[in-house]
């Protein structure tokens, strides 16, 4: 026969005996205890560290040597040897004129996964250039189609001057045109 309502609870006691309401409310006021202590008293080592410390907060400033690394990953197999040369002796040419050191790699330099694109590559030789010249003050990445056509004016001369800079620089123009609130 089918009942309508499920049967009542049995009035039967448990077979354990069940918790008692204080043991959990005290594990958590112990726990809050000791993590405010623990806060309080990481708080006062910072400030103590940070009014006493002997640290100075002085930036780091690269010493600049060498002043510029000149970045150019190339594409062998897309372009001719020929060029590839041409492009790698234009680099070097500049930089030993000028005291700079060229970081000079291929696309398969620096393993990517399956699904990057050949680009990312650069930004490994652009990162790669900034550890193996730490001190360097400008890492310049200058694409493989580009080519270096008045080798006697430094960097500093051409771009990296104030007024040169302001000169050529595009200044309040939308980002994302037609009407962007990010502008250059």
């Amino acid at each position: 026969m089918h009942f309508a309502y499920p049967p009542r609870k049995s009035s039967n006691p448990a077979p354990f005996r069940p918790r008692s309401s204080k043991l959990p409310s005290v594990r958590r006021s112990r726990i809050r205890a000791v993590a405010i202590v623990a806060l309080v008293v990481m708080s006062t080592l910072w400030i103590i560290t940070k009014l006493f410390g002997s640290r100075s907060t002085v930036a780091w400033e690269p010493s600049g040597s060498p002043p510029v690394v000149l970045v150019t990953v190339l594409d062998g197999p897309k372009y001719g040897k020929a060029y590839v040369q041409s492009i790698r002796e234009n680099r070097e040419r500049y930089a030993a004129f000028h005291g700079y050191e060229t970081l000079i790699a291929n696309v398969g330099d620096y393993p990517l996964d399956e699904d990057s694109p050949s680009s990312w590559s650069k930004i490994l030789a652009v990162r790669h250039a900034m550890t193996k010249f730490p001190e360097c003050r400008y890492v310049w990445y200058l694409e493989q189609d580009g080519y270096i056509m008045d080798p006697s004016k430094t960097l500093e001369e051409r771009i990296m001057n104030g007024a040169t800079l302001d000169a050529v620089m595009i200044k309040n123009e939308p980002v994302v045109p037609p009407d962007s609130i990010i502008k250059t």
